[in-house]
This record gives structure tokens, C-alpha cells and sequence, in this order.
């Protein structure tokens, strides 16, 4: 598609639509547009990602993590924790992912919009058609795994949404993030989308942070690869369910997608928590992780085990997350 092309996809999707008594556009019309434009933005994404190796809708992900080997189910609960792996996928893969997004940016209409995991960029930009204009972006990512591909996607998305402030910082996440607050950037976030490593133990040592970025009024959470039985989404479901457990995130609604090419995908968005819903502000993840493969009730009972008093005996192998009250 050209330029020209795009610029005709994007500036007049939805001219068709009816208006209202006084020459403006309806509601209705308006969301009808934002679809439009976001099929077809997509559509272009697309095009560009299809002369790359890792191909949409080729049902391969990329599967090489960051020490070189692949991700295999059997490996044990925590291995290839601490960024050793880490699984690069598309959220355009699927259309009920990109809905379940595009619904959740729509309902929230967020003002500042902060992922970790930018990826190809198919979830930022359906997050900032739906918030509309008025939202600005802030993301983190490391582009180990696509390296010139993540820089050159996030640059031509920025140049398609020239309203809206996009930001991103490159590298390891947690540094940056860690960086980022000790300047004062905490409590901004109304919408933060979690697509990075997807493994529990990094996924329970970002959500801490993330809870302190988040805006307290609207503290929303959306976390990918959850509630879905792909071996990629084992650890993100535990982590979800210990989180709702721990009181940190209270849940809102999950959508599992069926009709995706490497199997189910699935998310679930919630609200970060503070105070004395919160069981306990330590505990040892790798406890958690431990409890992989159980049934819930199994978990529930184990979890409390995992929690950790300041003054507790700590084992030298305990992988401590802390939480601010």
C-alpha cells in the first residue's frame, strides 16, 4: 500500500457513516471509523511483517529466547526465568485478541497508555485507535529478539498516529522501569498492557512495578496469555490466579481466543489493589512457581506458605518480590 493509499484509508474510512441532526458525526459512526481505520492500519502492518521471517498467520513463533535456546514445555518451573527466555508473538495473529483490546481501550479510553512487550506493535496500535487522539504511549521493550524490526515498526506507527505522543524506552524492561520511577514517573498509567517474558517469575517481579506506575484512580491492567492452555500461557495464568489470590489485582473480565494460528490465546484485564486487601507485601515467587501443574485448591493452600513476614527465615534460593503498601 502506498502512502497515498494509506493516507486515503486512514483520513477517509468512514465518510459514509450517517450524522447526526447538526452535521456531526454519531457515536455509532465514530467507533465504525476507528474499526476501519484500524483494519486497514493493520492491514499495512502486515504487508511489511510478511517479508520478515516471522511470519503472521504461519502458526510459528518466534521461539528464541535471549541465551539462543528455544522454549520447550518440558523445561522446569522456573528455568529460562530472569530474561534467559522469552516468546516474541503478534497480537494481530488474532482477531478476537485485537477485539478484546480494541473493546477494553475503547470502554477505558485511557489517557496515557504504558506495555511492556511493544513486539511488532499490533496491540499499541489498536490501544491508541480506540483511546483516540488524546492518548500518549510509553513502552518498554527489548528488541533482542528483532533486532531493527521493533525500532523500524515503532517508527512508522508513530508517524501514522502523529496525534498521539508515543514514547518508547529500549532495553531490558526492568532497569528502564526501576530508572523511570526513580525520576518520578509513577502514578501515570491508566491503562498498562503486561506482553513481555511470560514467564511466573517475571511476571510477579514486574507487576510490582507496574502497580507503582499505575494512575490510583485507574489503576487498570491488562495481562496477555492468560486463561489459555498453549504451554506459553501456563505461567502467566499461574501468575494471574496468584495475583488475584494476593488481593494485588482484582479482576474485571478474561477472554480466551480460540481461532489463533499457534493455538488459543488469552487475556485478562483487572485493577491493581493497595492496602488490607493486599494478604502480604513478601513473598518468594519461586515458591509460587513451585506450584505449577496444581489444581487451584492445591495452589490456594501452597500460596500461603509463600507469603514471608520481614522478620521470617528466608531460603538462600527464594526469589523475594516485594510490594509496596
Amino acid at each position: 500500500m502506498t502512502l497515498v493509499s494509506l493516507k486515503a484509508a486512514v483520513g477517509f474510512v468512514g465518510v459514509s457513516c450517517c450524522f447526526g441532526h447538526v452535521g456531526t458525526v454519531g457515536p455509532n459512526c465514530e467507533l465504525e471509523r476507528k474499526r476501519a481505520v484500524l483494519a486497514s492500519l493493520h492491514t499495512v502492518l502486515n504487508t511489511f511483517l510478511s517479508h520478515w521471517i516471522c511470519r503472521l498467520n504461519s502458526g510459528v513463533y518466534c521461539k528464541t529466547g535471549r541465551d539462543g535456546r528455544p522454549y520447550a514445555e518440558g523445561r522446569p518451573y522456573f528455568a529460562g526465568s530472569d530474561g534467559e527466555w522469552a516468546v516474541s508473538g503478534h497480537s494481530g495473529e488474532s482477531l478476537e485478541q485485537t477485539n478484546f483490546l480494541f473493546e477494553v481501550s475503547i470502554s477505558i479510553s485511557p489517557r496515557q497508555i504504558c506495555e511492556v512487550g511493544f513486539n511488532a506493535g499490533h496491540s499499541a496500535l489498536t490501544l491508541l485507535v480506540g483511546a483516540g487522539s488524546n492518548s500518549s504511549y510509553l513502552g518498554f521493550d527489548w528488541s533482542i529478539l528483532n533486532p531493527g524490526l521493533n525500532e523500524e515498526l515503532f517508527r512508522m506507527i508513530r508517524d501514522w498516529l502523529p496525534s498521539n505522543n508515543m514514547t518508547i524506552v529500549w532495553g531490558d524492561a526492568d532497569p528502564s522501569i526501576r530508572a523511570f520511577l526513580l525520576q518520578g514517573g509513577g502514578g501515570i498509567c491508566e491503562l498498562i498492557v503486561f506482553d513481555g517474558p511470560h514467564d511466573v517469575l517475571q511476571v510477579l517481579k514486574f507487576m510490582p512495578l507496574l502497580r507503582v506506575m499505575a494512575k490510583r484512580s485507574r489503576p487498570f491492567l491488562f495481562l496477555d496469555d492468560v486463561g489459555c492452555v498453549a504451554a506459553m500461557c501456563h505461567h502467566s495464568t499461574l501468575a494471574w490466579r496468584f495475583l488475584v489470590w494476593l488481593g494485588m489485582v482484582s479482576p474485571i473480565s478474561c477472554r480466551v481466543a480460540v481461532g489463533h494460528a499457534a493455538g488459543e490465546m488469552g487475556a485478562c484485564l483487572g485493577r491493581f489493589q493497595w492496602g488490607q486487601v493486599v494478604r502480604c507485601h513478601t513473598f518468594d515467587a519461586r515458591c509460587v512457581a513451585r506450584t505449577l501443574g496444581m489444581v487451584e485448591p492445591l495452589q490456594r493452600e501452597h500460596w500461603t506458605r509463600c507469603c514471608l513476614e520481614p522478620s521470617a527465615q528466608v531460603n538462600p534460593d527464594a526469589y523475594l518480590v516485594h510490594i509496596q503498601i
